[in-house]
Protein backbone atom coordinates (compact mmCIF):
# COMPACT_ATOMS: atom_id res chain seq x y z
CA UNK A 1 0.00 0.00 0.00
CA UNK A 2 1.22 3.71 -0.63
CA UNK A 3 2.34 5.79 1.95
CA UNK A 4 0.48 9.10 2.26
CA UNK A 5 2.84 11.76 3.17
CA UNK A 6 2.77 15.72 3.31
CA UNK A 7 4.85 17.66 0.97
CA UNK A 8 5.53 21.11 2.85
CA UNK A 9 5.27 23.18 -0.38
CA UNK A 10 7.07 26.14 1.33
CA UNK A 11 9.92 23.96 1.50
CA UNK A 12 10.83 25.14 -1.99
CA UNK A 13 12.02 28.11 -2.88
CA UNK A 14 9.38 30.05 -5.54
CA UNK A 15 12.36 32.18 -7.07
CA UNK A 16 15.06 29.69 -7.29
CA UNK A 17 15.32 26.60 -9.88
CA UNK A 18 16.01 23.17 -8.78
CA UNK A 19 17.55 19.63 -9.88
CA UNK A 20 15.43 16.29 -9.74
CA UNK A 21 17.80 15.18 -6.98
CA UNK A 22 17.65 18.26 -5.40
CA UNK A 23 13.82 18.36 -4.77
CA UNK A 24 13.85 14.60 -3.82
CA UNK A 25 16.81 15.48 -1.33
CA UNK A 26 14.27 18.29 0.48
CA UNK A 27 10.94 15.99 0.58
CA UNK A 28 13.54 13.15 1.21
CA UNK A 29 12.13 10.97 -1.17
CA UNK A 30 13.69 8.62 -3.70
CA UNK A 31 14.67 10.15 -7.55
CA UNK A 32 12.34 8.22 -9.61
CA UNK A 33 9.12 9.98 -7.24
CA UNK A 34 10.14 13.43 -8.49
CA UNK A 35 10.31 11.80 -11.74
CA UNK A 36 6.91 10.52 -11.43
CA UNK A 37 5.81 14.00 -10.58
CA UNK A 38 6.87 14.81 -14.07
CA UNK A 39 4.50 12.55 -15.61
CA UNK A 40 1.81 13.44 -13.57
CA UNK A 41 2.70 17.06 -14.78
CA UNK A 42 5.14 18.80 -12.68
CA UNK A 43 6.46 21.14 -15.67
CA UNK A 44 10.25 21.73 -16.55
CA UNK A 45 12.28 24.17 -17.74
CA UNK A 46 14.16 22.52 -20.67
CA UNK A 47 13.53 19.07 -21.41
CA UNK A 48 16.66 19.39 -24.27
CA UNK A 49 19.28 19.82 -21.69
CA UNK A 50 20.40 17.66 -18.55
CA UNK A 51 19.80 17.86 -15.70
CA UNK A 52 16.57 18.82 -15.88
CA UNK A 53 15.95 21.85 -13.88
CA UNK A 54 12.19 22.80 -11.94
CA UNK A 55 11.24 26.07 -11.20
CA UNK A 56 10.58 26.47 -7.15
CA UNK A 57 7.22 28.00 -7.83
CA UNK A 58 5.97 24.84 -10.20
CA UNK A 59 6.94 22.73 -7.00
CA UNK A 60 5.28 24.52 -5.23
CA UNK A 61 2.07 24.67 -7.39
CA UNK A 62 2.25 21.18 -8.63
CA UNK A 63 2.15 20.43 -4.72
CA UNK A 64 -0.90 22.55 -3.91
CA UNK A 65 -2.80 21.38 -6.46
CA UNK A 66 -2.01 17.54 -5.59
CA UNK A 67 -3.38 18.16 -2.20
CA UNK A 68 -6.26 20.12 -3.39
CA UNK A 69 -7.27 17.05 -5.71
CA UNK A 70 -7.16 14.34 -2.57
CA UNK A 71 -10.03 16.50 -0.32
CA UNK A 72 -13.67 15.60 -0.42
CA UNK A 73 -16.22 17.92 1.03
CA UNK A 74 -18.95 16.28 2.76
CA UNK A 75 -22.45 17.15 2.87
CA UNK A 76 -24.95 16.91 5.61
CA UNK A 77 -24.95 13.87 7.08
CA UNK A 78 -22.22 12.07 4.76
CA UNK A 79 -18.82 10.48 6.78
CA UNK A 80 -15.48 10.31 4.96
CA UNK A 81 -14.94 6.63 4.33
CA UNK A 82 -11.07 5.72 5.24
CA UNK A 83 -11.14 2.39 3.68
CA UNK A 84 -13.30 3.63 0.64
CA UNK A 85 -11.86 7.23 0.45
CA UNK A 86 -14.84 8.65 -0.51
CA UNK A 87 -17.71 10.61 1.30
CA UNK A 88 -20.51 7.86 2.36
CA UNK A 89 -23.41 7.46 4.91
CA UNK A 90 -23.66 5.66 7.80
CA UNK A 91 -26.72 2.97 8.13
CA UNK A 92 -29.22 4.67 9.97
CA UNK A 93 -28.94 2.42 13.08
CA UNK A 94 -25.76 2.76 13.84
CA UNK A 95 -25.32 6.24 14.52
CA UNK A 96 -24.09 7.68 17.36
CA UNK A 97 -22.25 10.29 19.41
CA UNK A 98 -20.00 10.84 22.11
CA UNK A 99 -19.77 14.03 24.35
CA UNK A 100 -16.35 15.64 24.93
CA UNK A 101 -14.65 17.57 26.96
CA UNK A 102 -12.66 19.93 24.73
CA UNK A 103 -14.39 23.39 23.64
CA UNK A 104 -14.13 24.51 20.21
CA UNK A 105 -14.12 28.41 20.53
CA UNK A 106 -15.78 29.65 23.88
CA UNK A 107 -19.13 28.35 24.31
CA UNK A 108 -19.27 24.74 21.83
CA UNK A 109 -18.07 21.60 23.02
CA UNK A 110 -16.52 18.78 20.67
CA UNK A 111 -18.71 16.12 19.89
CA UNK A 112 -18.11 12.51 17.81
CA UNK A 113 -20.07 11.53 15.40
CA UNK A 114 -19.77 7.74 15.16
CA UNK A 115 -21.38 5.67 12.54
CA UNK A 116 -20.98 2.48 10.24
CA UNK A 117 -20.30 2.36 6.18
CA UNK A 118 -22.92 1.74 4.37
CA UNK A 119 -20.95 0.14 1.43
CA UNK A 120 -17.76 -1.14 3.59
CA UNK A 121 -18.88 -1.83 7.18
CA UNK A 122 -16.05 0.44 8.18
CA UNK A 123 -16.39 2.61 11.46
CA UNK A 124 -16.99 6.26 10.04
CA UNK A 125 -16.05 9.01 12.74
CA UNK A 126 -16.99 12.93 12.36
CA UNK A 127 -15.69 15.27 14.51
CA UNK A 128 -18.38 17.96 15.18
CA UNK A 129 -20.56 20.32 17.45
CA UNK A 130 -23.70 20.53 19.15
CA UNK A 131 -24.80 23.59 17.26
CA UNK A 132 -24.29 20.78 14.58
CA UNK A 133 -25.45 18.13 15.61
CA UNK A 134 -28.44 20.05 16.72
CA UNK A 135 -28.89 20.54 13.26
CA UNK A 136 -28.13 17.17 12.15
CA UNK A 137 -31.47 15.67 14.64
CA UNK A 138 -33.91 18.72 13.03
CA UNK A 139 -33.13 17.08 9.42
CA UNK A 140 -34.48 13.92 10.69
CA UNK A 141 -31.37 12.42 11.80
CA UNK A 142 -31.68 10.12 14.64
CA UNK A 143 -28.48 10.18 16.44
CA UNK A 144 -28.29 7.86 20.17
CA UNK A 145 -26.12 9.16 22.90
CA UNK A 146 -23.45 6.65 23.60
CA UNK A 147 -23.15 5.84 27.11
CA UNK A 148 -19.67 6.41 28.76
CA UNK A 149 -18.43 2.88 30.04
CA UNK A 150 -15.30 2.93 33.30
CA UNK A 151 -13.75 0.13 34.00
CA UNK A 152 -12.62 -0.44 37.14
CA UNK A 153 -12.52 -2.59 41.03
CA UNK A 154 -14.35 -0.50 43.22
CA UNK A 155 -12.87 -3.01 46.18
CA UNK A 156 -9.22 -2.73 45.52
CA UNK A 157 -7.35 -4.82 48.17
CA UNK A 158 -4.06 -2.55 47.03
CA UNK A 159 -4.25 -0.26 50.13
CA UNK A 160 -0.93 0.06 51.02
CA UNK A 161 -0.81 3.45 53.12
CA UNK A 162 -0.53 2.38 56.53
CA UNK A 163 -2.30 5.67 57.84
CA UNK A 164 -5.35 5.34 56.05
CA UNK A 165 -5.76 1.85 56.99
CA UNK A 166 -8.87 0.55 59.26
CA UNK A 167 -8.48 -1.30 62.51
CA UNK A 168 -10.33 -4.27 60.93
CA UNK A 169 -8.20 -4.69 58.14
CA UNK A 170 -5.27 -4.48 60.67
CA UNK A 171 -6.81 -7.57 61.99
CA UNK A 172 -7.65 -9.49 59.04
CA UNK A 173 -3.77 -8.92 58.03
CA UNK A 174 -2.31 -10.45 61.25
CA UNK A 175 -4.36 -13.52 60.85
CA UNK A 176 -3.20 -13.68 57.24
CA UNK A 177 -0.04 -12.98 58.13
CA UNK A 178 0.16 -16.27 60.87
CA UNK A 179 -1.19 -18.25 58.49
CA UNK A 180 -4.89 -19.09 60.50
CA UNK A 181 -6.97 -17.70 58.24
CA UNK A 182 -6.50 -20.74 55.74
Amino acid sequence: MNKKRKYYPNSVKSRRSYTLKEIAEIYNLHIRTVQNWIKQGLKIIDMSHSPYLVLGQEVRDFLKAKKRNRKRSLKPGEFYCTRCHEPRRSIPKHISFNKTNKLLGKNEKQIIVIGVCMVCGNKLFLFSSQKKVAEMKKKGMKLIEKDKILIGNEGCSLKTDKKNVKDSEKNEFKIWAQGSLF
